[in-house]
């Protein structure tokens, strides 16, 4: 990570728009990704290979990637990576199935810890929470746009 002469609320005005440009795309991924399963898989089964295979890659390139490339406020890099450490351990629990993730609970509960980091931070539009399972939700029964 690099540092910047940026302030922390404009570097949290530019990470948020990051990730609500980001999410669409994630959403819609997964949205395709999960009508090329095979109906045959259970809806659990299903669900949680999405999140495996599609929802964690979308993260990881999507808003781990963006943040990890931005540059940080001087003096808070280190607040910042721990941030995205916990983003990135969410991730790698999930794609290694070190963690359940049959469930949109599951998924909300895998990123607690990243969540209430980014959350205290000011990254509200970054949180991998129950309004994002929602859409994951809705955009799986839609099919893919």
């Amino acid at each position: 990570m690099t540092t910047a002469n940026i302030g922390q609320a404009e570097f949290v005005k530019q990470t948020n728009r990051t990730c609500r440009e980001a999410w669409p795309t994630i959403v819609d991924n997964f949205a395709k990704y999960s009508s090329w399963q095979d109906p045959k898989l259970s809806e659990r089964r299903g669900f949680a290979e999405a999140v495996q295979l599609s929802l964690l890659a979308g993260i990881d390139f999507h808003i781990f990637d963006e943040i990890h490339d931005s540059p940080v406020p001087d003096g808070q890099g280190d607040d910042v990576e721990e941030i995205i450490g916990t983003m990135q351990y969410a991730v790698e629990q999930g794609q290694q199935r070190l963690a359940p993730i049959a469930t949109p609970a599951q998924v909300v509960a895998l990123f607690a810890d990243y969540n209430a980091l980014a959350r205290e931070y000011g990254l509200g539009d970054c949180l991998v929470d129950r309004a994002r399972m929602r859409q994951l939700d809705a955009a799986r029964a839609a099919g893919p746009s």
